[in-house]
C-alpha cells in the first residue's frame, strides 16, 4: 500500500500521527482514505500538508476517535476552512457518508479549562456542559466550540456560580478565539445555561 503513496506524504503522515498521538488505526484509515480519494479526483488543488489535515480529521471521525479541527489546524498550520473543505470533498466524491463537525466542546473545556477555577468549579462547568449538550448543539449553529466553551464560562461567571469572573478578553485568549464570537455565543445559549 505504502509504494503507491507519495514517500513526502508518507512523512508528513508520520510526523503528524507522532505529534498528535494517532492511533494506528487511524494511520491506516488515512492511508486507505488517500488511495480512494486518490482515485476518485478528490485531492486535486491540494498541497501534501492540506491533504494529510483533511484525511486525519476525516479517519479520526471514522474511527471513533477524533481530533479537533482547531487542533489539527495548529499542529500542520492548514486554516480550519481548508480542512472542512477537504472532507467535504471527500464526502461529495462519495467515499464517506456525511460527515459531523465534530462538537468538541467537553474536549475544548478539558483542554484549555483555567488552573484558576478549583476541582469544584470545574466539576460544575461540566456538569453545565453534559446536562445541555443537545440543547447547546441546537442553539449554536455553527459557532465553534471555543466560542461556547468561552461563553458557558463567561455566563457562569457572571451569574456567580463561579467564584471568578472573567473578561470576555480573557477567555478568547484561553481558548484562542475572539470576543465577539464569545459574545455570540452567549446570547444564544444564556436560557439553556
Amino acid at each position: 500500500m505504502s509504494q503507491l503513496i507519495p514517500l513526502k506524504l508518507e512523512e508528513k503522515i508520520e510526523l503528524y500521527s507522532k505529534i498528535l498521538n494517532l492511533k494506528s488505526n487511524v494511520k491506516n484509515r488515512i492511508m486507505q482514505l488517500y488511495l480512494e480519494a486518490k482515485k476518485k479526483l478528490a485531492l486535486l488543488g491540494y498541497s501534501f500538508d492540506e491533504i494529510v489535515a483533511g484525511l486525519i480529521f476525516v479517519s479520526g471521525i471514522l474511527e471513533n476517535d477524533p481530533i479537533p479541527i482547531y487542533k489539527i489546524s495548529k499542529i500542520t498550520g492548514v486554516k480550519p476552512k481548508v480542512i472542512w473543505s477537504l472532507s467535504t470533498s471527500i464526502y461529495k466524491s462519495g467515499i464517506t457518508k456525511r460527515l459531523i463537525r465534530i462538537p468538541d466542546v467537553v474536549t475544548i473545556l478539558k483542554e484549555k479549562l483555567p488552573s484558576s477555577l478549583n476541582e469544584e468549579e470545574k466539576q460544575m462547568v461540566q456538569k453545565a456542559i453534559n446536562e445541555h449538550l443537545s440543547d447547546i448543539k441546537k442553539k449554536v449553529g455553527n459557532i465553534t466550540p471555543r466560542a461556547v466553551a468561552g461563553a458557558v464560562l463567561w455566563l457562569l461567571g457572571k451569574r456567580k456560580i463561579l467564584k471568578k469572573r472573567f473578561t470576555q478578553k480573557e477567555l478568547a485568549r484561553i481558548f484562542e478565539t475572539n470576543e465577539v464570537s464569545i459574545r455570540i455565543a452567549a446570547k444564544k445559549i444564556r436560557y439553556i445555561i
